[in-house]
C-alpha cells in the first residue's frame, strides 16, 4: 500500500526583502520533521518539491535526518500560487500599501480575503493565475502521481498548505 505524507514548508521569511526563503523558525521546523519521521522509521522511496527556493529548503532540512539516498523529484506543478498577483488583482492592481504588505494582522486579512475572492472567481483584474488554472495544475500533479507511484512505496509530498488542501479534494 502507498503511503503519502503531505508536508507544508517551513515558516517563510515574512517582511524580508526575500519572503522565498525558510526563517531560522522554518529551518529547525522541517529539521525537527526529519528527526521525527526517522524516530518513525520513514524511508521514502520519492519526495516531490515544488521549485520555490522555502519548498526545497524544507526538503533539505528533512533530508538531513537520512543517510541513504532519496529520490527528489521538484516540479513546478507544486509551487504555491502567486500570492502577489492575487492581492493585487483583488486591489484592482493598486499598489500595495506599506501595512498591507507588512503588518501581518493587515496583511492576512487581506489575503484571507483576496483568496475567497479568488477561489470564488470574483477577481475582474488581470492575475497570473485563475483559480480554475490552480484546480487544473493540481489535478495535473494528482493524475502524474497516480501514474508513476508504485504500489509499495512511501512518498512524500512537499508542497504549499492551499495546494495540498486541492490535492485533497481530488481524491
Amino acid at each position: 500500500m502507498t503511503s503519502i505524507y503531505l508536508v507544508r514548508h517551513g515558516q517563510a521569511s515574512f517582511g524580508k526583502k526575500d519572503y522565498d526563503n525558510l526563517s531560522e523558525i522554518g529551518e529547525k521546523q522541517s529539521f525537527l520533521l526529519g528527526e521525527y519521521f526517522k524516530k518513525l522509521k520513514l524511508n521514502f522511496d520519492k519526495i516531490y518539491v515544488g521549485t520555490l527556493k522555502r519548498q526545497i529548503q524544507t526538503s533539505e532540512q528533512i533530508l538531513k535526518n537520512y543517510e541513504n539516498k532519496i529520490n527528489i523529484e521538484r516540479t513546478q506543478l507544486l509551487n504555491e500560487y502567486d500570492v502577489k498577483s492575487v492581492l493585487t488583482g483583488f486591489v484592482n492592481g493598486r499598489e500595495l500599501t506599506y501595512d498591507e504588505l507588512h503588518n501581518k494582522k493587515t496583511h492576512f486579512s487581506l489575503l484571507r480575503n483576496s483568496v475567497m475572492a479568488w477561489s470564488n472567481n470574483e477577481i475582474t483584474y488581470s492575475i497570473n493565475e485563475t483559480w480554475d488554472q490552480f484546480e487544473k495544475r493540481a489535478g495535473t500533479f494528482l493524475n502524474l502521481f497516480k501514474e508513476t507511484r508504485s504500489e509499495e512505496h512511501t512518498s512524500e509530498l512537499q508542497s504549499p498548505d492551499h495546494l495540498v488542501c486541492r490535492l485533497l479534494l481530488e481524491k
